[in-house]
């Protein structure tokens, strides 16, 4: 996943009409992911209607820069086009307290309705050289956003977009948050989950991930996406 301000979008799958039981979607779902670029309709439109897309997964935060304004016509736009459930991630900085980044996207996403249908909000824990050289520092960040996020909004429905790497660099592999859902990025362009069962892709103590990011940097709909698929 990456943060510049230019248009990126990224496959993600998930879909609100296919939910199972337990409240999980099933496996093979797909939709889309985006960074901080405001689309336009006929965008949101063209991605609804390729491969069957039917979740968006929107930025609301973006490190140093604070509240993605472009999040609410984003998520106004992939409803009217007919996407399904709408959900979130949210890019942290060391830079800036942790609870305070927190509380105030919770405030911003509550003022505008983004809230309502209880969205999943994905912690990003990616490029270690924006956070802490210290373990311990930045599990304390985490720590206190996961917190935060569960006093302010609700811990079920949080989770981690994250790699292997960068987990074990970041946070020394903490399982801190094992149970929690896990969006793990692969990008092997295997449209299956199955190699997270080997040691070397393993992290966290997470059992199994929710989602996969297995390709990156191809065009849909004339914009640059990455892949995704539902475990």
């Amino acid at each position: 996943m990456r943060h510049a301000s230019v248009a990126l979008v990224l496959l993600v799958v998930a879909s609100g009409v296919i939910y199972g039981a337990s409240g999980a979607p099933t496996s093979g779902a797909r939709g889309i992911d985006i960074a901080y670029a405001l689309l336009t309709q006929s965008e949101w439109n063209c991605l609804r209607s390729t491969n069957n897309h039917t979740v968006a997964i929107i930025e609301s935060w973006r490190g140093v820069n604070g509240y993605n304004t472009n999040a609410k016509p984003n998520t106004d736009m992939a409803l009217a086009a007919g996407f399904t459930t709408i959900d979130y991630y949210f890019y942290p900085t060391v830079k800036n307290d942790a609870a305070t980044q927190v509380e105030t996207c919770i405030s911003k996403m509550t003022s505008e309705g983004l809230l309502a249908s209880k969205p999943m909000i994905y912690i990003d824990i990616e490029q270690p050289s924006g956070w802490y050289s210290s373990c311990s520092s930045n599990v304390a960040v985490v720590t206190t956003l996961v917190e935060t996020f569960a006093s302010l909004y609700d811990s079920t429905r949080i989770g981690f977009y994250s790699e292997v790497d960068n987990w074990k660099t970041i946070l020394c592999n903490t399982c801190n948050w094992s149970s929690y859902a896990l969006w793990w990025a692969d990008w092997d362009e295997v449209k299956d989950c199955s190699a997270y069962s080997s040691s070397g892709n393993k992290f966290g103590c997470f059992s199994w991930p929710l989602l996969k990011q297995y390709i990156g940097d191809y065009s849909e709909c004339g914009i640059g996406v990455d892949g995704n698929i539902y475990c």
